[in-house]
């Protein structure tokens, strides 16, 4: 099952390119891809400000006719446009439909579209019948201080799509008007738990910490991200519409990992950095046969989390402990190739030969150093920047040698 992750204009693409790395980095049925595309502000007019802190176009772009009948078509008026900072939910989803049309997205695949705007019910992410989810990306270190906001991006992502694998209907609009109608019968909170629920049992307007907290203080978010639970209810929701269990337990997957990031935090620092400020000695480092990779900590296994490229570089690294030089990576070429499909078997070859050609180019824009620098982010992520993280990076001068410098006694190799 495809997810296609798209951006509204604002948004920088290496922060959605981030989260696209830490979710493919998790083997299953759901397939991340993030697409660049740049969308038309003809068609999506709202798109003419952003009101957070920029405005990316200019009205004098074109012509003010065209603009009013745009406007008027999309039930807008001008001056609402260029005052309001918020999004109608259609709008965010007209440009899922307008990706979906013009790239001939499958049917079964869910667009995912990023953006900073904020939208009219102020939530934050939705999704719709047609498989489109929208996630707003903006302010995340004021819920969640401390950590990258790819995390709970990621989770939101990853919490629409099972949602509406799940076959939950709920319309906002619908609820507000409920609600509405309900307010005088409400004198407490066991009251209202029980108006709500008789709405939709799916969407738990007092929290039980689970996926489906609604999360009316949005400050509560952070318990189900430092949770990763789902609860009995929708357990059973998820049992009774089938859904598969391999992508369950790749949604289970990441939800641990996106939880470990929340763990041990002690007013922004982890365990490493509060307990020494010298620099400690290497932990065993192991590769299980499954390909996943670990930090063996003394007190818990530390996975790093990497897409199959990524992986494919590292692995190959901690196998050649002398390392390797940016011009001779082509004569590797072929061993790159057995190995990417041994971590990702039954992928194509040409889809698999193309990244890899990219990587071991040798007319000087060769695709290591990103990757490399994704790969070195991603543990001084996890080891949160303490002496610890230069013996698992990837390091190397210029026209040098590349390695990994953990002494291989410390390294468990079992794929």
């Amino acid at each position: 099952m495809k997810v296609y992750l798209i951006k509204t204009p604002e948004c920088e693409s290496k922060t959605i390119q981030s989260v696209s790395d830490f979710l493919t980095s998790f083997d299953g049925p759901l397939e991340f891809s993030f697409s660049d595309t740049v969308f038309d502000i003809k068609q999506f007019p709202f798109l003419v400000y952003d009101e957070i802190n920029w405005p990316y176009y200019k009205e004098d772009e074109f012509d003010i006719d065209d603009l009013n009948l745009i406007l008027r078509k999309m039930r807008l008026d001008k001056e609402n446009v260029q005052s309001s900072e918020k999004v109608f939910f259609k709008d965010l989803y007209s440009i899922c439909d307008l990706y979906r049309e013009k790239f001939n997205v499958e049917a079964d695949s869910f667009v995912v579209l990023l953006t900073k705007y904020n939208n009219e019910f102020n939530y934050f992410s939705s999704f719709d019948s047609n498989k489109n989810v929208f996630v707003n990306v903006n302010h995340w270190d004021f819920y969640t201080p401390n950590t990258d906001a790819k995390y709970p991006i990621a989770y939101q992502i990853v919490e629409n799509i099972l949602r509406s694998l799940m076959n939950i209907e709920f319309d906002p609009e619908a609820f507000m008007q409920f609600f509405q109608e309900k307010e005088a019968e409400i004198h407490s909170q066991e009251e209202l738990d029980i108006v709500l629920t008789s709405y939709n049992q799916y969407a738990h307007y007092l929290p039980k910490v689970c996926m489906n907290d609604f999360c009316s203080f949005k400050k509560q978010v952070i318990n189900k991200l430092q949770s990763g639970n789902i609860c009995p209810i929708c357990l059973a929701k998820i049992y009774e519409e089938n859904i598969d269990s391999k992508l369950m337990l790749q949604v289970v997957s990441i939800f641990n990992g996106i939880r470990s990031e929340f763990m041990f935090k002690l007013s922004g620092q982890t365990f490493f950095q509060f307990s020494q400020n010298k620099t400690l000695p290497p932990y065993p480092l192991i590769v299980e046969k499954n390909n996943k990779i670990f930090i063996k900590t003394k007190t818990e296994l530390i996975e790093i989390r990497l897409n199959p490229l990524c992986k494919m570089l590292y692995l190959f690294l901690l196998k050649n402990e002398t390392g390797i030089r940016v011009k001779d990576l082509i004569s590797h070429k072929d061993e790159f190739t057995q190995l990417y499909l041994k971590i990702r078997p039954g992928r194509e070859l040409d889809k698999a030969g193309k990244s890899i050609d990219d990587l071991v180019n040798q007319k000087g824009d060769s695709s290591f150093n990103s990757h490399r620098s994704i790969i070195n982010k991603r543990i001084e992520e996890l080891l949160n920047n303490s002496g610890l993280a230069d013996n698992y990076t990837i390091n190397g001068d210029r026209g040098e040698a590349y390695s990994i410098k953990i002494p291989r006694d410390l390294v468990d190799y079992r794929f």
